[in-house]
């Protein structure tokens, strides 16, 4: 009989403090609708009492999950659907809430194939690598919200846009969904008359390759990245049976040029180890170093003496000496002498790459420089994206205006 007694006491005594706290939740669900401040905790607020049926009976809980189901369905929107490399485009994502319970938008892994780069992600996601955080955003039930990022793409071919999106449920169990896959389409913009430099992103760059008979500089740390271009400006020239002027204080890289090309490939080394670097050759012409303006220009034209005797092919040049030039001569004199170089060597016929280290030198005198090529291009360095490739300037000529990753 006492166990009766006090059963029955325990039971009112659980019955009292639940009634407690169902009016001090009523209280609070009045003041979370009441301001819409609060208005993100409503839809879990809701989730809480549903989750011990509160509204109806405070001792009978919630028998089957699929009362509180959490069920993400997302769709896939591409703007546009084809688009040329350097070209943006925007990845809309549009989750929908199809469950009977509020989940939780953690995050988006692969949105982002291999050779595109996001531009613009929404605040206030923040980007991590190939995962975009969300930052546990609510999504309540029977709501839809759209995720909108900007990519650009640097490759072309197809590419399947099939990101995954990472949620949980109220209690914490995380969950995934992916969307049928959708297909970008990426076409790659090369114009007519342009002459390759062999180097894939700068080719891409420049739409196809420097325009003909143009004079562009390239300004770049010492790097790799510089190195490949220049190598492979070189190559694509002597592959293709152009004429090759190479003007270098470092002739390790053109030796095998200059022996394997010997009627299309010249090479002027200005470096007093010349006779240590390469071989006496016939298309091989070498200075002492670049503290004499005029040696060089005499050297400059017996080769082109001795190219206008040949037929009219395509030619291109590569000037490496530009900032030894300036350190030697400093800006007035290396501007005379480049103002004097450049129109000679285009009416000849030749597509000028010219090389510059802007960190060797002081603001002033790069941009005194700069203005006296067609074109320029910059290799530079981003704490968060590492080196970087960009076509700067091309005057009266179509080119991509966007970063190139390296």
């Amino acid at each position: 009989m006492s166990e009766h007694i006090e059963d029955s006491s325990n039971a009112d005594e659980l019955r009292r403090r639940l009634d407690l706290v169902s009016k001090r939740l009523e209280a609070l669900e009045k003041i979370i609708l009441k301001h819409p401040q609060y208005a993100e905790l409503a839809p879990l607020f809701r989730l809480t009492k549903a989750t011990v049926d509160l509204y109806e009976n405070p001792l009978k809980m919630i028998q089957t999950s699929k009362q509180t189901e959490a069920l993400l369905e997302v769709e896939i929107t591409l703007m546009p659907p084809k688009i040329k490399i350097g070209e943006e485009f925007a990845l809309k994502l549009e989750l929908s809430n199809v469950g009977t319970a509020p989940i939780f938008l953690l995050g988006v892994e692969d949105f982002s194939p291999k050779g595109f780069r996001v531009t613009s992600s929404p605040s206030p996601c923040r980007l991590k690598g190939s995962y975009l955080d969300t930052g546990r955003r609510l999504l309540d039930t029977r709501v839809t919200e759209a995720i909108e990022l900007k990519l650009t793409p640097f490759e072309p071919g197809a590419f399947l846009i099939k990101p995954k999106v990472i949620y949980a449920d109220t209690v914490g169990r995380q969950r995934s969904c992916e969307p049928e896959a959708a297909t970008i389409n990426v076409y790659e913009s090369i114009l007519p008359n342009r002459v390759k430099t062999g180097h894939l992103e700068l080719d891409r760059a420049l739409m196809g390759g420097i325009p003909q008979k143009y004079a562009v500089i390239l300004e770049s740390i010492s790097c790799d990245e510089k190195d490949s271009i220049i190598k492979s400006f070189l190559k694509t020239g002597v592959e293709q049976d152009e004429i090759v002027l190479f003007l270098t204080r470092e002739g390790s890289e053109a030796e095998s040029f200059a022996e394997r090309f010997q009627s299309t490939f010249y090479l002027i080394l200005c470096n007093p180890q010349a006779d240590r670097i390469i071989q006496n050759l016939p298309n091989v012409l070498k200075l002492k170093g670049v503290e004499n303006l005029n040696a060089i220009n005499i050297a400059m034209a017996a080769v082109l003496r001795r190219l206008g005797k040949q037929e009219k092919a395509t030619r291109r040049a590569c000037i490496e000496i530009v900032s030894d030039v300036l350190l030697q001569h400093h800006v007035v004199n290396t501007r005379r002498w480049l103002a004097g170089l450049l129109p000679q060597l285009k009416a000849q016929g030749f597509n000028t790459l010219a090389v510059m280290n802007p960190e060797m030198h002081s603001h002033e005198e790069v941009h005194a420089i700069l203005g006296l090529f067609d074109g320029e291009i910059r290799i530079y360095e981003k704490d968060t994206t590492g080196r970087l490739l960009k076509v700067k300037k091309l005057i009266d000529q179509r080119y991509l205006n966007v970063e190139f990753p390296l």
